[in-house]
């Protein structure tokens, strides 16, 4: 998928005769494409429309790796979707790093919902890893540049939710050592639109940050969210 500036996006679309909605899927830092699609093949033969892309700069998409690059090829992917299946309801299904992308385009009135696992609030979590370990004293100024980094439109859209359109599907494993349990709830908490949280109880020590790949009836819950 080319971009509006010319930067070319790697993508897999996978579709039926005529389907019932459609899904945009992204993946987390540095999961390759595969993996991704991998990790959410319960989508497939569901009568659904899927679309799993990369976010220039990782994996084989061109382009420069940007926080502030993100919701833009977000929001492109899913107009290329409006345009191709007008009537159908559209999805939005992210992990990790990239639900702070889910939770901008939540906003979007033509997303019907997103599913946001292992949420995150990207204004801090440099900060909280940085804490954690024994070369704080190191890290944390390495973690207050990051989040200086990071574009305002995207920092505002984390804790300081308003404006939300989609349902929304909150994820998290209570364990999960990356993206902590207690800032998914905050982000929950805040979200204003129709929302659901579901502690995930199935998955892989010792992060515990990927459930959905070994958890059968989390991927049914995901079917029954998107049906609905």
């Amino acid at each position: 998928m080319t971009l509006e500036n010319g930067v070319k996006l790697q993508v897999s679309l996978y579709t039926p005769d005529n389907p019932t909605a459609s899904v945009m899927v992204s993946g987390g830092n540095a999961a390759s494409l595969s993996e991704v699609i991998y990790y959410h093949r319960y989508l497939l033969n569901q009568n659904l429309q899927v679309t799993f892309f990369s976010f220039q700069g990782f994996d084989k998409s061109s382009g420069q790796a940007s926080l502030s690059t993100m919701f833009s090829d977000a929001e492109q992917v899913l107009a290329r979707q409006q345009r191709e299946y007008p009537d159908i309801p559209h999805f939005y299904v992210t992990h990790s790093i990239s639900t702070s992308i889910g939770l901008c385009l939540s906003r979007h009135a033509a997303l019907r919902g997103v599913v946001l696992e292992s949420a995150m609030d990207i204004n801090n979590i440099a900060d909280y890893h940085a804490n954690k370990s024994s070369l704080s004293w190191l890290l944390t100024p390495v973690a207050r540049l990051m989040t200086i980094s990071i574009p305002d439109s995207l920092a505002d859209c984390t804790l300081n939710s308003h404006n939300q359109k989609a349902r929304a599907m909150f994820i998290h494993h209570p364990n999960d050592v990356l993206t902590p349990y207690v800032q998914a709830v905050d982000i929950f908490d805040a979200y204003q639109g129709e929302k659901v949280f579901i502690e995930a109880r199935v998955s892989l020590p010792p992060q515990y940050h990927q459930s959905i790949w070994y958890d059968s009836e989390l991927q049914s819950q995901i079917l029954r969210f998107i049906s609905q």
